[in-house]
């Protein structure tokens, strides 16, 4: 039997070991897309109950900003993709307005928009879920809020 002088592989092999490293390529980035998707989320939501949580501490020590007689507690008002908060006071809101940015392709749903936190830990204003999805709407987490006050997140 003759050798061959040349040594190496076909051009069949060739194409079939590249179209199989493409596909795992395609494979493993759309994995990755949709983990940090997830993840945006889920650190939208964390981050969306810790701010809560620190507007309700806020409001339940009475911590009353310059100009406010009476407080009556603290608002958070939602849009789609920002969240704010102020001093509500007998004479209306006042204070310093924190504003609260979502990351990028995640929105936020809130029904209805405005939720308060009484002060002296009297409460919140209404039992509210706000939804927070990606742009895709393939992740979503749930942060519920109760009348006692109490902030949670359920991840479906």
């Amino acid at each position: 039997m003759k050798k061959s002088p040349y040594h190496g592989f076909t051009l069949i092999e060739i194409i079939v070991s590249i179209t199989l490293l493409l596909l795992l390529s395609g494979f493993f980035i759309a994995g990755y897309n949709r983990f940090n998707d997830t993840q945006k989320v889920q650190q939208a939501a964390s981050t969306l109950v810790r701010n809560l949580q620190a507007v309700r501490t806020k409001a339940a020590s009475g911590n009353k900003p310059a100009g406010c007689d009476t407080l009556v507690g603290y608002t958070v008002t939602f849009t789609a993709d920002t969240y704010t908060s102020r001093a509500l006071c007998r004479v209306g809101a006042v204070g310093e307005i924190n504003t609260y940015t979502l990351p990028t392709d995640v929105t936020i749903s809130a029904v209805p928009s405005t939720i308060t936190f009484y002060a002296l830990d009297r409460g919140a204003s209404a039992n509210q879920t706000i939804t927070i999805t990606d742009v895709g709407n393939t992740k979503t987490v749930n942060v519920s809020v109760f009348t006692s006050g109490v902030v949670s997140d359920v991840v479906p």
